[in-house]
Order: C-alpha cells, then sequence, then structure tokens
C-alpha cells in the first residue's frame, strides 16, 4: 500500500472512527446518549460512514455477498443475522410489545454493520489502530483516574439513584483492559509506557467491573503469548500485584465511583472477585462481599427463568416471542422487576430470550466466521489484537450488556473490522480509496482465497 498522503490521513472516515472509539471507551452511557431519541451519537455515526464512502461500503458489503471474497462467509453471517433481526422486530410488534425496547433491541443486529467502515479503515490505514492505542491509553487512563477519584466526589457519575432517564455529565469508563491489551500486543516494550498501564490498572480495579476483569485475565496471557510477549505477561502480573500489596500496606481506601457499591481497596477488590466463586471465603476476607454474591444469584435465577420461558414450546424455542418482550417481569427481584430492564447480562440469554435457539446459532455464526477471519488477518500480519479483542469482548459478554450496548458493541465491531483488513487477500487492492477520488491501491485481479476455508 502505497503512503496516504496529510489530507488522507486526517480524512472524514478517521475522525468519526476516532471519535466514536474514544468516545464510547473513555465514557460509555453519557457518550452514548448524544444525540436525540432515538437518533443517538451512534446512530450518527453510522450515516455519517454510509454518507462518506457509499460506494466504498457497498463494493465490501454487497460484493463479498455476490461474489467470493475473503469476506463472503462473514458477509453472508451478517446479512442473515441483520435479516432475521428485522424479521424479530416486526414480530415483537405485531405482538404488541413496547416499540421502544424492540427498537432498543434490534441494535444488537445493526451494530454489527459497523464492521464495514472499520475493514475500509484497515485496507487504507493499516496502522490506524498502533497510532490510536497510545493516546488511547493515556487520555482513558487520565479521565478513568479522575472518574474513581474526582468526578464520583463531585456528583457529576451515573448512580443507582438515578433513574433511567438521568444522564450525568461521566459515564463508567469501559477501555482499560483495551487499552493494556492494545498495549501488549502493539508496543514491544511495556517499560515506555509503563504510567498509562498503571493508570488503566488502577481504574479497572477501581470501577469493578467483574466481567472485565475476567475478560481481561483469560485473554491476557494469550495476548502475551500471540505477540511473542512472555515477559510482558510477567511484567503485567507483577504491575497488577504491585498495585494491591501497596493498598493493602497503606490500607488506600476510597468510596467505590458511581453504580458499583461498597469501597475501593485491596481487601474489598479481592473480596468482590472471590464472591463470584466462593461466596463464604469472600465473606471472610471483606463482609460486604455477601452483596457482591448476590448480584450473580439473582442473576442466574433470572437466566433460568428465561430459559424456561422460551423453551415452553417448539415454535417458542426456535423463534423466540420476538424483540420488545418484556424480559424484565421475569426478574427475581420485585424492583428490578418494575424497571425495564431489557438486557439479563449474559448474550446468549439475551439472543435466546427474544429470538430462539435460531437467534442464538445465527450470532454464534457472525462470531466464529469473525474468528475465521481475524485468524487469517493474524496469520498474514502477525498482529494478535484483533483475535485478542474478540476473545475478551466474548468472556466480557458473557457477564455484562457488553454486545447489546453502544458503548460495548460499537467500538468492538469497529475495531475489529479495522483488524480484519490484512487477512482480506488480494481484492483489498482493487477497493478505491475513502474519497473516491484516485486509485490508492493497485487493481490486481489474482486468485482470492475465503477465511472461512482456513
Amino acid at each position: 500500500m502505497s503512503n496516504p498522503d496529510h489530507s488522507e490521513r486526517w480524512n472524514p472516515y478517521r475522525l468519526i472512527a476516532s471519535v466514536l472509539i474514544f468516545g464510547y471507551l473513555c465514557n460509555s452511557r453519557s457518550f452514548a446518549h448524544l444525540g436525540a431519541a432515538p437518533i443517538y451519537i451512534g446512530e450518527l455515526g453510522l450515516f455519517a460512514f454510509l454518507a462518506t464512502a457509499p460506494n466504498q461500503l457497498f463494493r465490501l458489503g454487497v460484493g463479498s455477498l455476490l461474489r467470493r471474497t475473503a469476506f463472503t462467509g462473514l458477509a453472508w453471517c451478517v446479512g442473515l443475522f441483520i435479516v432475521y433481526g428485522l424479521l424479530e422486530l416486526l414480530r415483537g410488534i405485531g405482538a404488541g410489545f413496547d416499540k421502544g425496547v424492540a427498537l432498543q433491541n434490534i441494535v444488537f443486529n445493526v451494530y454489527t454493520l459497523f464492521l464495514l467502515p472499520g475493514i475500509l479503515i484497515g485496507l487504507h490505514f493499516p496502522d490506524f489502530l498502533e497510532r490510536l492505542i497510545g493516546p488511547l491509553a493515556w487520555i482513558h487512563g487520565i479521565i478513568g483516574f479522575l472518574f474513581v477519584t474526582l468526578f464520583t466526589r463531585l456528583g457529576w457519575v451515573d448512580t443507582f439513584a438515578d433513574s433511567q432517564e438521568v444522564v450525568r455529565l461521566f459515564s463508567t469508563p469501559y477501555g482499560s483492559a483495551i487499552s493494556m491489551i492494545g498495549l501488549i500486543c502493539f508496543r514491544k516494550d511495556l517499560r515506555r509506557y509503563a504510567i498509562p498501564f498503571l493508570l488503566n490498572a488502577f481504574v479497572m480495579l477501581g470501577v469493578q467491573l467483574r466481567a472485565e476483569w475476567l475478560g481481561f485475565a483469560v485473554v491476557i496471557p494469550i495476548a502475551s503469548v500471540l505477540s511473542g510477549q512472555t515477559r510482558q505477561f510477567l511484567r503485567v502480573c507483577l504491575l497488577l500485584g504491585l498495585l494491591l500489596l501497596v493498598g493493602l500496606i497503606t490500607n488506600f481506601h476510597i468510596a467505590s465511583p458511581g453504580r458499583r457499591g461498597g469501597e475501593i481497596s485491596s481487601r474489598a477488590l479481592v473480596g468482590r472477585a472471590v464472591a463470584a466463586v466462593s461466596p463464604e471465603l469472600a465473606a471472610q476476607i471483606n463482609p460486604q462481599s455477601a452483596e457482591f454474591s448476590k448480584t450473580i444469584s439473582w442473576r442466574k435465577e433470572w437466566w433460568k427463568s428465561l430459559i424456561a420461558h422460551t423453551n415452553k414450546t417448539f415454535s417458542g424455542a426456535m423463534l423466540g416471542p420476538g424483540y420488545g418482550f418484556p424480559i424484565w417481569e421475569y426478574n427475581p427481584l420485585e424492583n428490578f422487576g418494575k424497571i425495564k430492564n431489557r438486557t439479563p447480562h449474559n448474550v446468549l440469554v439475551y439472543a435466546l430470550s427474544y429470538t430462539g435457539w435460531i437467534g442464538v446459532a445465527l450470532f454464534v455464526a457472525v462470531q466464529l466466521a469473525l474468528f475465521r477471519c481475524l485468524w487469517a488477518s493474524f496469520r498474514t500480519s502477525g498482529q494478535a489484537f484483533g483475535l485478542c479483542l474478540w476473545g475478551y469482548g466474548l468472556v466480557y459478554a458473557m457477564f455484562s450488556n457488553y454486545m447489546e450496548a453502544p458503548f460495548g458493541a460499537i467500538p468492538f465491531y469497529l475495531m475489529l473490522g479495522i483488524s480484519l483488513a490484512p487477512g482480506s487477500g488480494s481484492r483489498a487492492n482493487s477497493v478505491p480509496p475513502i474519497d473516491g477520488t484516485t486509485t490508492l491501491l493497485e487493481d490486481t485481479p489474482q486468485h482470492e482465497t475465503d477465511c472461512t476455508e482456513l
């Protein structure tokens, strides 16, 4: 690929992608609510992508459906997933379910479209993520540190007392683990990035999202091995252990930010983590841990109730009730049952509860197609960030609303699309530049291979 000039390097596509990634990861729910219902910043960003390069997106998307390219298998899986989601939207509205909730549900399918602009960015600016990860780690680390230590005390962040309509100035930063995984994958020597890494480690522990902890713990050794940086893994373990040890020795503790409850201290963090496995042991470490284990128990009961309801009949098991179905009525907690909480915080239970086993199968098909293409990209480039982000996102989604909410799904699919580009094969050489004026890459019609066959 020829080097883009300055104007191409700062074209609208890069700007839109940067704003969305930084905004969602650094300020999650508050950034996601920019705009007016039902058109928020995510929908505006997608429209902006489509308006900026409609021909190129058409060639990537529809072109991959009509002829064999590196993305044909993925394109068909995503296409069927979106069409099925639209059918479930119509079924739900036809059944008389809440239209607003139904429209919120369909984003689960629609947000996969962000793969397309991501691929286009990756084809023309292959160093985009590598350039992005350093500033992201610094900015997210600083904002997250202020969120944990200052913004909470000033009353600027979301709390459990807020209604769903109330959106504060700052919301939970969700990019700590992604920033650290990116540093490990893109930076050979973490010592040069010790400060932003430590900041993000502190933020990850401070916001107390156990799903994020688990995703990071699963992926970090994989990222180190795939990147050939096993020493990085040891350094990461040392840094995190050092943070907890310093907190234990100094008896450091501050109020937990936002919606998490409790306090931030080494003992409280260990207790919260252990509560997911052994409530009895967690209670010995920290008496407050008993409350943390209840979060898991009532969600498990909710999942069981939703699964049982979906599988009552054959048609219900296959198709589900449709989008907009009031799953909150099956929540065992009376107070939560009065709130229209549309996500059970488990992506598979979410898909099953609304769209049945067919919906689950299509979601799994999309993820498997993504994995195959990401593996092809890794084999071509040697860069493991895409694979690691995919694994992290799936683990996270099993215990959160990561795939159903814009602050999780949009940066996830957008960055995965960028990571897919190296595995595109020779067909990428015939894709016109984003500005649509001159050929950025030489058009060389060579034999193509579908990554799904790898």
